[in-house]
């Protein structure tokens, strides 16, 4: 049993290295993100870089809207009002390799972390800023090294 695990543990490794080349070949610019933007690593590229090479002619409002990190506020009239959530229609996969991305942005890259800092010192939850934080690396990223014209 635990053979069978280690197996398909590196046929996981082996197939996510090969799918990584296909997108560095499908995006050239990739390798050149991955080394210059401290925190995003081979999943974020993996998962969230074709989406923004097939996305040429959506902006990152379209492309945030897409992923499900848009929050949506529920409301009936003036007594019903639930908390606001994000909505959650996009790709699970795309949103944990992107909150995962936060997590470590937040840790490693000043201008995610000094972003971070300033929600949480205005008094916004942590999951809320990391949520924040997921959306200005959409942006950042569509803004400096997606961008086609």
């Amino acid at each position: 049993m635990v053979n069978l695990i280690k197996e398909l543990e590196d046929i996981k490794v082996a197939s996510e290295d090969e799918i990584f080349n296909l997108v560095c070949e499908l995006i050239p610019q990739t390798k050149y993100i991955l080394d210059n933007e401290k925190g995003m690593g081979k999943n974020l590229a993996i998962y969230l870089f074709p989406i923004f090479y097939y996305s040429k002619d959506k902006n990152y409002k379209e492309i945030i809207s897409f992923l499900g990190l848009t929050p949506t506020i529920y409301e009936s009239g003036t007594s019903v009002k639930k908390r606001t959530k994000i909505d959650k229609k996009g790709s699970n996969l795309v949103r944990k390799a992107l909150f995962m991305s936060a997590l470590s942005c937040v840790r490693f890259n000043p201008k995610f972390k000094d972003f971070y800092e300033r929600l949480l010192s205005n008094g916004k939850p942590k999951k809320v800023a990391l949520i924040a934080v997921c959306n200005k690396m959409i942006r950042h990223l569509k803004n400096k090294y997606f961008r086609y014209e």
